[in-house]
This record gives structure tokens, C-alpha cells and sequence, in this order.
């Protein structure tokens, strides 16, 4: 009985790091700064073992080097925090937990030097099976193009954790268990303040600390030691440690759920990998070759490759950064996927779909991501000569990936689709373009040209003459569809502020008799709404395409 509640408590304590990662980047998407989010914890965390440790009995607390130890360890966790929380606003949370569990070799690494020994052939083994699942899990097997940024951050943040387990593990570990968290806390909120300086000030605001602080302290600062405390002595080291892995599965399943990301099965051979590096040290070696002949035999391997390429633009002098996703079929149609308004391809697949890879696979359809610079709206400027996205993406980009890619060369294998600019840029370059877009897919697209949108970037581009406007306007030249054989589907949120020029535009198609499809769903103007939508668009046009295969 007892062993079975050890077993529970260190599993609530690995689970409840492992939901961390998630709520930061809620955090992110809300507006809160990561310094900000980041000190809260700290702040709140810090008060409560504060309180927790004022009602334990008073017992020596040790020497004063103990507590300026403790304090300098704690220097670590607030860094691992940092850097892992800044990962986390460039990375998917599937990629940032595996990058943070390479403190799984530098631990043994750090063990070894300290000891003055050679790994032991249960280590080294480790130490291979961790970096080979990170290389899958991570996705650089499929031409992955994660953040350099974002891996730099992760890496630190790896590096960091080494040490701030070291202090747990090895500074006064005679000391009370709210004492020793305390003062590691308030190094860690010391060294946040030392990092952050006065950029902690720029855009802070008081309501993070009861909306993020509070349950990112809860469950980073305070309940994991106190389970983990309570649960290793119950257990013992080795069943502990495996254990703790749960923290892998939970963070990604929670980033699942919540933010919607996708992971591939290469992906999760990978995180499989990444867990048998934690078990490895703590097990015999036949059962982990049992375990690793089993995850391979199970396990699917297949993921989507990701090239990313720099196409040059005649008519705008300049290289345009695109994204390939592809599966391993070669003949497929092509969907194009424009971003909305500040956007790029990158955040297209870490948080606006992050599903495209696994629909690849599913679909046995392309993706092809161009970068529409933040706020070029995809069309052709009379009044900045390098902004011709018409012709860069009707004619230009098209006949690149014809000629490096053999994926479907004709109008009833290639698609168009994007979300907010990238809608409106969907449509009116699909419009245009009717011989090189069989179809069209709009996702709360900005189909007017209205203030919303006029004051976005558009006005440097077309002027204010509202006679040019109605060139650009989609619902004004809806009428160019009744000719142009295009399969059409349009999306909106019921609560988005284009709602209502979407309605205009689907009315305008009916009173002219154009065949197309409109869906109005629960969601708003956000990235929520539009990775749900892009499901039902991509299924689209997967019907669309299988009906002129056959």
C-alpha cells in the first residue's frame, strides 16, 4: 500500500511539470510577457513556501554558507524557467520538453566529472538512445525548420536544469523541505529579476499574478517537491526515476489538447527513445532491449518532411521564404497556405495548424507555406514595386514548385486556402488566377475593404483612392467566380469581427448563383478557431481532388 501511494505521488509531481509549458504559452498568446509570466510564478511560488515553512517547527536552519548556496543553486531554476519559457514562444511544446530533457546526459556527464570516472556502459547506452529520440522527436529527420532561436533557449534551458538538479540533489540536503525550497526559489526569483532587469517593467501588468502566477507556482514550485519528497523514499531511486518520465507524455498530451498541437509518429518514437534514456540507467539492459525492439515493432514510422526554401521573385527583386510539408508520395496535388496579418510560415505549423504534417500524411497532399512579409496582403502594389504577390503566387512560386517538386501540375491539383490576410489574399489571387487554382479556401477571410482592414498595412499599399479599392475588393468583384469552375469554401466564427462582411459575400454568391460552400461555427478572430477550420478546409479539398482522380 505504501509503495502504491509512493507510485502515486511522484506521478502527480512529474505530471504536474509537465503541464507547465502549456499555460505559459496561453500566457504568450494572451499577451503577457514571458518576464512577467515568469517572475509571477516565482513571486507566488516564493510567498507560499514562505507561509509553509513558517508553520513547520522551528529547527536549525544551518549555516549561513548553506542558505548563500542554496541561494546561488536557485540561480538555476530561475534560469531553466527563463530560457525554457522563452523556448516555448518559438517551439512547439512537444520539441521544447524533449530539448529539455537532454539534462539527462549532461546529468551524467556532470556525475562523471564530478566522480573523476568513466561512464558506465549503462550510461553511455543513455546517453545514445536520448540524442537519437531527440533527433526524431524534434522532427530534423523530415528537414524540420524549428525556430534556431527557440533550440538555443531549449538547449540552455537543459543546461540550466542540470544545475538546479544538482543543488537539490546535493546542497543542504539535511534542511527542512520548505526551508531548502524557499531559499531556492528566491535565488531563482533573483536571478529572474537580474535577467530581465527593467524589461520586466515594460508592459507589465498586476493581473498575472492571480491569472498565471498562482497555478504556474502551484504546480512548478511548490507541489513537485513536496510529492517527490514524500514519494522517492516510498519507492526508491530507480522506480522513481522512471516514473518521473511521465512528465514527457503529459506535457505533450496537454499541448494536444489545448493548443491543438500535432505530433507526428515519427515524433513519438522519439519522446518513446527520450524515456528509455531515463529508464536505461535504472534497469537491466535486457529488459531495455526488449523495451526498444518492441517500441520500433509498434510503432508506425512515418512523418512528413518539411523543406524550407528561398524562391526568387522576378517581378519583386527579392528571395521569398517558403515551406514545403510533403509526404513521402511524390505525385500529389498542392495546397497553398497563406498567413494571416503579421504571421509567417514557421508559426503556421508551431501554432496556427500545426496539424498541416499529420494531414500530409493522412491526405497524401502538400503544403506550400510562402511567407507574405506581415502585412503585404498578398497582391500587387502599384505604389511599392517590391510588393507583387499576385504574380509571385499566381505564376512565379507555382512554376518553381513545378519544377522541383513532381506534385499534381494542373489547376484541378492545386489549391488555394488562408486565414484573416491570407483569406482575403486566398481569394483574390485564387479570383485571378482561376488556371492555376482549381479551388479556393477562405477562413474568416477579410473579404472587404473596409476601416478593419484598410488600416492594416493596406492603405500604403493601394493608396486612398477607393476607386482603386474596388480592384482589390473581394466582394466587389464576386461576380468574376460565375465563370472561373472553382470549387469555393468559406469559414467564419460567429463571434469574429468580419462576421458580417463573410455573411455579405456568401449573400452576394447566392443572389448570383455561384456554387460554393459556407460554414459558420462557434470562435472567434484567433488561431483557436482557424487550426479547427483548416481540418474541415484541407478534408475539402482532399474530395475535391479525389474527384478528378477518378
Amino acid at each position: 500500500m505504501k509503495k502504491l501511494k509512493g507510485i502515486s505521488f511522484i506521478i502527480i509531481g512529474a505530471a504536474s511539470y509537465g503541464i507547465l509549458a502549456t499555460f505559459v504559452k496561453v500566457a504568450g498568446q494572451e499577451g503577457f510577457s514571458t518576464a512577467s509570466v515568469t517572475l509571477s510564478q516565482y513571486i507566488a511560488g516564493f510567498l507560499v513556501l514562505a507561509l509553509l515553512d513558517l508553520k513547520k517547527k522551528p529547527v536549525a536552519t544551518g549555516s549561513g554558507s548553506d542558505k548563500y548556496k542554496l541561494l546561488l543553486g536557485g540561480t538555476c531554476l530561475g534560469l531553466t524557467s527563463t530560457f525554457y519559457y522563452l523556448a516555448v514562444q518559438y517551439l512547439p511544446v512537444s520539441v521544447c520538453i524533449i530539448l529539455l530533457m537532454q539534462t539527462i546526459w549532461m546529468g551524467i556527464l556532470v556525475d562523471c566529472m564530478r566522480e573523476k570516472k568513466r561512464p558506465e556502459p549503462g550510461q553511455l547506452l543513455a546517453i545514445v538512445v536520448v540524442l537519437g529520440g531527440t533527433f526524431l522527436a524534434t522532427g530534423f529527420t523530415g528537414g524540420g525548420s524549428w525556430s534556431f532561436v527557440g533550440v538555443c533557449w531549449g538547449l540552455l534551458a537543459a543546461m540550466s536544469y542540470t544545475g538546479s538538479m544538482y543543488a537539490a540533489n546535493h546542497i543542504a540536503t539535511d534542511r527542512p523541505l520548505f526551508y531548502r525550497s524557499k531559499l531556492l526559489v528566491l535565488g531563482g526569483m533573483l536571478a529572474i529579476l537580474v535577467f530581465w532587469n527593467v524589461r520586466i517593467a515594460e508592459g507589465f501588468r498586476p493581473e498575472v499574478l492571480w491569472r498565471y502566477g498562482l497555478i504556474l507556482s502551484l504546480f512548478g514550485t511548490i507541489l513537485p517537491p513536496i510529492f517527490f519528497n514524500k514519494g522517492f523514499p516510498l519507492v526508491g531511486m530507480s522506480l522513481g526515476s522512471v516514473l518521473a518520465a511521465i512528465e514527457i507524455p503529459v506535457s505533450i498530451g496537454t499541448a494536444h489538447i489545448v493548443l491543438r498541437e500535432q505530433v507526428s509518429s515519427l515524433q513519438i518514437v522519439g519522446c518513446g527513445l527520450v524515456i528509455m534514456g531515463m529508464i536505461i540507467p535504472n534497469i537491466r539492459l535486457k529488459k531495455v532491449w526488449l523495451a526498444a525492439v518492441l517500441l520500433f515493432a509498434v510503432v508506425p514510422v512515418k512523418a512528413a518532411a518539411i523543406d524550407t526554401l528561398k524562391v526568387y521573385s522576378a517581378a519583386m527583386h527579392k528571395e521569398i521564404t517558403t515551406l514545403v510539408v510533403r509526404p513521402a508520395k511524390q505525385q500529389v496535388p498542392s495546397v497553398y497556405v497563406l498567413h494571416g496579418y503579421s504571421g509567417h510560415p514557421f508559426r503556421t505549423l508551431q501554432l496556427d495548424i500545426p496539424s498541416l504534417p499529420a494531414m500530409a500524411d493522412l491526405y497524401n497532399m502538400a503544403f506550400i507555406l510562402p511567407d507574405g512579409q506581415y502585412d503585404k496582403w498578398y497582391l500587387n502594389s502599384s505604389l511599392v514595386p517590391d510588393v507583387q504577390y499576385e504574380t509571385f503566387l499566381g505564376k512565379e512560386l507555382p512554376e518553381y514548385i513545378d519544377q522541383h517538386y513532381a506534385f499534381v501540375k494542373n489547376r484541378f491539383g492545386r489549391a488555394i486556402m488562408g486565414w484573416s490576410m491570407g483569406g482575403y489574399g486566398a481569394l483574390h489571387v485564387g479570383m485571378m488566377y482561376a488556371g492555376t487554382f482549381g479551388a479556393i479556401g477562405s477562413m474568416c477571410g477579410a473579404v472587404s475593404i473596409v476601416p478593419e482592414v484598410y488600416n492594416f498595412g493596406m492603405s500604403k499599399l493601394i493608396g486612398t483612392d477607393t476607386a482603386v479599392w474596388k480592384r482589390y475588393d473581394v466582394l466587389s468583384n464576386a461576380r468574376q467566380l460565375a465563370f472561373s469552375q472553382q470549387e469555393l469554401i468559406m469559414t467564419c466564427g460567429i463571434s469574429d469581427p468580419f462576421l458580417v462582411y463573410n455573411r455579405a459575400l456568401d449573400a452576394k454568391l447566392n443572389e448570383l448563383k455561384i456554387h460554393h460552400t459556407y460554414i459558420e461555427q462557434e470562435g472567434g478572430h484567433n488561431f483557436q478557431y482557424w487550426s479547427a477550420a483548416a481540418e474541415y478546409e484541407v478534408l475539402f479539398f482532399h474530395r475535391y481532388f479525389e474527384g478528378y482522380r477518378k
